[in-house]
């Protein structure tokens, strides 16, 4: 009653309306749009975004104003002299400096921070494809540990019948007492394994549920798989052009490039054009008035300050060293990732290939094992161990053919291309520029988008 039970609180999960299915490209879909991970990518993104604006500003006027209000009240006495002045001095002034020449600095700061928001995409891009890997992984994990719940409770199923079976055969003397207790052990072993996959299916919700925000409805069966690479050569390529971890670092390097220029700026001539304008009133006497103009062209050429600028621009040339290395190891890394992909990849075919045979072969055995023992050609033992073999193929079957699922989806992030757009997931893919170019065009506001 209580397997009875279970299987029934069990299919209720799964019994749901059409309308409740989750496809998986919906839910990646889903997750592409809402999940914490890439949207945090994103706001990461919008800070870096405004490197470029703090770049800019170096070669942008500069505009202040400056006001002031006294008062002063003069009193001379014992002299022919005398007097009893009040005075509310007055002066306002606007101040204007435009930087000329900065040793270039504006330009390579610029080109610095364009480098590292093309660095900061790549990793959006990277964590896009983490987190639609995982969601893969997390579906049809869900999808494997519900096919394997369903083979553990129709194995505890077949042996409580043949529980009853060998003990209906026990009471007229067909079988032995060690039959009997041989299914029963069998048939305890199966209610222990649907246990454990009834955890594991458990287990697999809460993963799924991590990635997509809400628990899994009716799950659709899987979408074909995309285009895959012939070879792995092919692959190899495509992913030291596109895998998005390696490309991020290549630009990483290349900022590391402009920082060279933007440390040597330091030592170079800046020029800068200043200019101000003034009203005081009086100051001197009630009625005194001044306005005044200065435009001034100011040149800058430093000299010696310690070596500290000197420092800084071999710290550049030795960052540049560092990150020309670590793009070397990247590359490494992802070859050999995108081996083991293939590898995997292809092994998994293999097995879903075997796996087929051994269950259609394991299905055929139980049959002719299950005529042959109302014969009394065959003990029940044999029964039980071809039904205990049978279920294990099925399982492995399953098995086999998520991993062949994953370990594809495993290469095509290696390779870069586990995208929206590749994946023909129904939702508009995240446009970098438009975030880019509104930072641009935002000189003054200081409001942001949520």
């Amino acid at each position: 009653m209580k397997l009875r039970a279970a299987a029934i609180s069990l299919a209720c999960v799964f019994a749901v309306s059409p309308a409740s299915a989750d496809e998986l490209r919906e839910v990646l879909a889903h997750a592409y749009s809402s999940n914490p991970s890439i949207l945090a990518a994103r706001a990461n993104l919008r800070i870096v975004n405004e490197n470029y604006a703090q770049a800019r500003s170096n070669k942008m006027p500069q505009v202040s104003a400056s006001a002031s209000y006294g008062y002063r009240k003069t009193n001379e006495s014992g002299s022919i002299f005398a007097s009893d002045d009040e005075l509310e001095p007055t002066v306002a002034q606007l101040n204007f400096g435009q930087p000329l020449y900065t040793g270039g600095r504006a330009p390579a700061s610029m080109r610095q921070a364009k480098a590292s928001i093309q660095s900061a995409r790549y990793s959006l891009y990277a964590e896009t494809q983490d987190v639609i890997f995982n969601g893969v992984r997390a579906y049809t994990t869900v999808m494997t540990s519900a096919e394997v719940v369903e083979i553990r409770r129709e194995s505890v199923r077949a042996l409580a019948a043949q529980v009853d079976d060998t003990e209906a055969r026990f009471d007229v003397g067909e079988v032995t007492r060690t039959d009997v207790a041989q299914a029963r052990s069998r048939y305890s072993i199966a209610r222990a394994n649907l246990s454990s996959a009834q955890a594991d299916f458990q287990a697999a919700r809460a993963s799924y549920e991590n990635v997509f925000g809400f628990p899994p409805m009716s799950l659709e069966p899987l979408p074909e798989l995309p285009p895959m690479p012939e070879s792995e050569d092919q692959a190899q390529q495509t992913a030291i052009a596109w895998n998005p971890e390696l490309v991020s670092i290549r630009y990483v390097e290349e900022a590391s490039v402009h920082g060279v220029d933007v440390a040597r700026s330091d030592i170079k001539p800046r020029i800068t054009l200043n200019g101000t304008l003034s009203r005081r009133e009086n100051l001197n006497f009630a009625g005194d008035e001044e306005e005044a103009a200065s435009l001034t062209a100011r040149l800058e050429i430093p000299i010696f300050s310690g070596g500290f600028e000197r420092s800084q621009i071999r710290a550049a040339k030795y960052q540049v060293n560092r990150d020309r290395l670590r793009v070397k190891r990247g590359e490494r890394i992802i070859l050999e990732e995108v081996t083991s992909a293939w590898s995997q990849w292809r092994a998994a075919r293999d097995i879903v290939v075997t796996s087929e045979d051994a269950t259609a072969a394991a299905e055929e055995a139980l049959e002719g094992i299950q005529e042959e023992v109302d014969y009394g050609l065959r003990s029940t033992f044999e029964v039980l161990d071809t039904e205990l073999q049978l279920r294990n193929a099925q399982i492995r079957l399953a098995q086999a053919r998520q991993q062949q699922y994953v370990a594809a989806h495993r290469l095509l992030s290696a390779m870069g291309l586990l995208t929206a757009d590749y994946l023909e997931l129904p939702i508009a893919e995240f446009d970098p520029d438009a975030d880019f170019n509104d930072t641009k065009r935002r000189l003054v506001s200081t409001s942001i988008e949520p």
